[in-house]
């Protein structure tokens, strides 16, 4: 069996957040966790983008949309 992740809640769980805060950081590509048949799982390094783009979000008043430029930016 293939070890495929965290479901969003799980992850949501274990990030101490609600579901809808990382629903939107995956709408907006922030976040972008691999699908499988039409479900989102999250690895290790996937939380962790997640947990400082929320923590950005959240201290800084980051819009989500400039969180998303960061990402794209940090991944060339």
């Amino acid at each position: 069996m293939e070890k495929r992740g965290l479901k969003l809640k799980q992850a949501t769980a274990i990030l101490q957040i609600q579901p809808k805060e990382l629903q939107n950081l995956v709408q907006f590509g922030v976040v972008k966790p691999k699908r499988s048949e039409g479900t989102y799982f999250f690895d290790m390094n996937t939380l962790l983008v997640a947990k400082v783009a929320f923590y950005l979000k959240e201290s800084l008043g980051t819009r989500t949309s400039v969180l998303s430029k960061l990402t794209v930016a940090a991944e060339t």
